[in-house]
């Protein structure tokens, strides 16, 4: 593991002396709520007249500072948090003359009364709630962008679309409450109660709706879901700009949809509507493109035709049964082994172009490239999804050879095979060639199966229709559902034909479907306040629905088990999600250090040992049975949680290399 750790990181050295900078004021900005916490118990500390020996900014070997009445106010070498040295404070002492001789100090923290000191621990509590709430306010203040609270795909059989949810509608309210976006509905969902499910408000075209959706856990992720993505918008995203036709005309990341099929479209959804309804025949799109002449920029209108694709399925989709989702994304897997119409399984294509070993590299048009037919690996002609599957897997690591049709050509490609889980799972996610009715393989106990057609053959004709592309063997079956017909077909330069009957009770059309290959960006709504006042209500606001969720998520993940432990972080998945915030700027790097200060609140307050919550506990004991515990019991309490947070921190360091390991984000 520790190798496939290090093969994991990016060793060009100015991107990882990037990395480490990004890192070092991730953890700069991690400090800064680790101090505020300590200030909070040392001004709770001199409150009540505790003598604070030390207030130290960041730990080891002393910098500089001074004193004053009787602290040592300093900084230490590692700037990262800090720490509050009060009079009396022995976490692990187990000599009693010396815990009785601390005692007697007035100015000590054993000296203070239960109560007293239990203000001092909820002191760093209480000032991680109020750095949350002042920068969610100063985020607000200034604004930042959230996926718009719109329902976008609606996964068919799902817990969204058995309840009626449409693409385009927007949610109001979830459970009585409003929601500002489509993270608050993901959240709700997650940490609900699949029993009583989940009440939304809806506005569908003006009018509006109320539903309860009973959400199901998703085997895969582990998680409470209802199958449904947020709305995308019209304008097209980087790096999905889909694959190009035939004559080279493609869209462009920004490119901003305009017209299609004849509507003006609002959200990206209305775009696929449209060209899946045409199954296989292209559709003008009509965009608007900025363009560059000179050092001026201008808008210009451009056409460009899509598509869509075919998509095959496994099993005949049908409603999910007990508690359970199938295993997989909210979208459909178009990768899956062994999907076929009625048997027959097309060759397979390449949907995206995957990444290469060096980008320095000039001519990447040798490796494979989106739309790409496999046709032959590991001399295996028209191989199947399992067949090249396997080759991969042998060769993960590596840079291979494949045989490819491009643009109507034949032509040897290299492609590098990730090892990565969950990248290679993306390399794998390869659609069909639906324009080239040829045959990889036919199902065993399918209704094709009796055709015993040979590898590579190109069917001609569906009965009496004329068959070009497996669209048209697809509208050709559809018309003869429950009848007997010929298939025709042609290989070795031989014309042969066998009858095929399509069972009434088969229900092979819900396996059928269509997709798109380009994707927009997402549909975002800016949350700002208007006023202070607006400002300082959201602030309030998200910093008590962060408490709500931390305290609802412990609940699901301990007792009801509705979120899985594998969704746990550590700080490696901390520090990673850190550096992508501050890549989005200040204000996205504020508001994430303001979840984090939320959630340190929370986790601090359980009432679990070594955490201020577990001696807050210690102390409420003692204010009922009058006397304090013995400091052989305090540590053994101390040294039990101590063990329980070790135990949870290899828990949830492994969570974060697993992710790492698997190319997860």
């Amino acid at each position: 593991m520790v190798a496939e750790i290090i093969a994991a990181i990016d060793w060009n050295w100015l991107g990882y002396l990037k990395d480490v900078w990004f890192i070092f004021l991730v953890l700069v900005g991690f400090s800064v709520i680790i101090f505020v916490h300590e200030l909070g118990h040392f001004l709770m500390a001199k409150w009540v007249g505790i003598r604070v020996d030390t207030f130290a900014i960041g730990f080891g070997p002393r910098l500089f500072g001074f004193k004053k009445g009787g602290t040592d106010y300093c900084l230490r070498l590692l700037p990262l948090g800090g720490y509050v040295k009060m009079l009396g404070q022995e976490d692990f002492a187990m000599d009693q003359d010396r815990v009785d001789a601390t005692r007697i100090d007035p100015a000590s923290f054993l000296a203070k009364t239960p109560a007293q000191r239990a203000l001092v621990v909820s002191g760093g509590v209480v000032m991680n709630v109020i750095f949350a709430a002042l920068a969610f306010i100063v985020v607000f203040m200034h604004g930042l962008e959230f996926g718009a609270p719109i329902a976008g795909a609606v996964m068919p059989n799902s817990p969204a679309a058995d309840a009626g949810i449409q693409p385009g509608d927007q949610f109001q309210t979830i459970n009585g409450e409003s929601i500002l976006h489509f993270q608050e509905l993901h959240v709700a969902v997650a940490t609900s109660d699949p029993a009583t499910g989940v009440d939304m408000g809806l506005l569908r075209n003006g009018k509006p709706i109320h539903i309860n959706v009973k959400p199901l856990k998703n085997a895969k992720a582990d998680l409470l879901q209802i199958g449904i993505a947020g709305a995308g918008s019209v304008t097209i995203d980087e790096g999905l700009e889909g694959m190009p036709d035939p004559e080279g005309r493609n869209l462009q990341a920004g490119d901003r949809i305009v017209r299609v099929g004849g509507i003006t479209p609002e959200y990206y959804h209305q775009i696929q509507q449209v060209i899946v309804e045409a199954a296989g025949k292209p559709v003008n799109l009509v965009v608007e493109r900025k363009v560059r002449e000179g050092d001026k920029e201008k808008t210009v209108q451009v056409t460009v035709p899509k598509r869509a694709y075919l998509i095959l399925l496994t099993n005949e989709p049908t409603t999910p049964s007990g508690t359970t989702m199938p295993a997989g994304k909210d979208l459909v897997d178009i990768s899956q082994e062994n999907a076929s119409l009625l048997g027959l399984e097309p060759r397979r294509k390449f949907v995206l172009t995957p990444e290469v070993p060096d980008e320095s590299i000039p001519d990447k048009t040798q490796y494979v490239q989106a739309g790409d037919v496999v046709v032959k690996v590991d001399g295996i002609a028209d191989p199947t999804w399992n067949e090249i599957n396997d080759y991969l897997a042998e060769h993960k690591r590596e840079t291979t050879e494949l045989d490819v049709l491009r643009d109507g050509k034949a032509r040897k490609v290299k492609l590098y095979v990730p090892w990565q889980k969950n990248y290679f799972e993306l390399l794998l996610a390869l659609g069909f060639d639906d324009l080239n009715p040829i045959v990889a393989d036919v199902i065993e106990n399918t209704p094709a199966a009796k055709l015993k057609l040979p590898r590579g053959a190109r069917i001609i004709a569906c009965g009496d229709k004329k068959v070009a592309t497996w669209f048209d063997l697809v509208d050709g079956m559809k018309t003869r559902a429950g009848k007997d017909f010929t298939i025709a077909f042609e290989h070795g330069g031989k014309m042969q034909s066998g009858a095929l009957s399509v069972p009434k009770n088969w229900r092979w059309e819900d396996n059928v479907s269509y997709a798109i290959d380009f994707y927009t960006q997402p549909m975002m709504v800016m949350i700002k306040g208007q006023t202070p006042q607006e400002a300082i209500a959201l602030g309030i606001r998200q910093t008590w629905n962060m408490i709500k969720m931390v305290y609802v998520t412990i609940q699901r993940v301990a007792f009801t088990q509705t979120i899985g432990v594998k969704q746990l972080s550590g700080p490696i998945f901390i520090i990673h999600m850190g550096k992508r915030a501050l890549a989005g700027g200040f204000n996205k790097l504020l508001y994430y250090l303001a979840l984090i200060s939320a959630n340190l609140a929370v986790i601090n307050f359980l009432p679990i040992p070594v955490v201020d919550g577990g001696l807050i506990l210690v102390l409420l004991l003692e204010k009922l049975r009058g006397r304090p515990m013995s400091p052989r019991s305090t540590a053994i309490w101390q040294a039990t949680g101590l063990a329980l947070i070790i135990g949870l921190f290899v828990l949830v360091t492994y969570n974060d290399i697993l992710r790492l390991i698997r190319g997860g984000q």
